[in-house]
């Protein structure tokens, strides 16, 4: 369940992350995944 919980709140701030910032390439894609790895860690 935990699991689950997690990877919802991770695809929230995944589509947040790209509204906002809108980089192409793979930095932009790196700067929201480490993002999302910290929210889900907090």
């Amino acid at each position: 369940m935990p699991k689950l919980i997690f990877f919802i709140k991770s695809e929230s701030v995944n589509l947040k992350n790209y509204t906002i910032k809108d980089i192409p390439g793979s930095s932009g894609r790196l700067d929201v995944i480490s993002r999302c790895l910290l929210s889900g860690l907090l």
